[in-house]
């Protein structure tokens, strides 16, 4: 931002422009390599990084962008596993994309970023019977993930060990939910 716009300032709006440009040549890709032409793919792309959950969400809270760029690389690892048999670079970059996620500011989306692998690749196994040696590669994978997170989760966790939880007194939204669903002398009578 600095050296090339001239505007330290515009930081955040590179950071995004830039995950955003990475996460439309991801998804194009990820697009293409499951059968779409080129055009119905770069509609795709440009669909995923212009909706409203990655701009909004982006826009107000920085982190959250970069998953414009670890989603579709996800999907195209699932893709690859779908594909046929895998080897030790599908393993270090599905690694790699776990464990950088956790770095990326928002340690919760790489649990959900997880979730999101083994279900597609136990989606693929289930539905097209995929042989034990390709789906144990899968376990490497995830823990070559943690293994990279580890050093920030170990810190994450060495500051909030001792804390203790807020427990609210009240409970929420439950004690006001009969007026939701009933009308407002109804309530009242109660």
């Amino acid at each position: 931002a600095r050296h090339i716009l001239g505007n330290e300032f515009a930081t955040m709006e590179v950071f995004a422009a830039l995950h955003l440009v990475a996460g439309f040549v991801a998804m194009r890709h990820l697009s293409r390599r499951i059968g779409m032409s080129p055009m119905t793919a770069n509609v795709a792309a440009l669909s995923f990084v212009f909706a409203g959950c990655i701009l909004i969400m982006g826009r107000s809270w920085h982190a959250f962008i970069a998953n414009a760029v670890w989603l579709p690389l996800l999907g195209i690892a699932i893709q690859r596993f779908r594909e046929g048999p895998i080897g030790w670079k599908w393993i270090i970059g599905v690694g790699g994309v776990l464990g950088l996620s956790y770095h990326a500011g928002f340690p919760q989306i790489a649990a959900i970023l997880g979730m999101f692998l083994v279900v597609g690749v136990g989606t693929v196994a289930l539905a097209e019977s995929v042989p034990w040696r390709r789906l144990a590669a899968v376990a490497p994978a995830v823990l070559l993930g943690i293994g990279l997170a580890m050093p920030l989760l170990l810190h994450h966790l060495q500051m909030t060990g001792g804390l203790e939880r807020f427990v609210p007194v009240e409970n929420g939204i439950y004690d006001e939910l009969p007026g939701a669903l009933l009308p407002y002398p109804i309530v009242e009578t109660g």
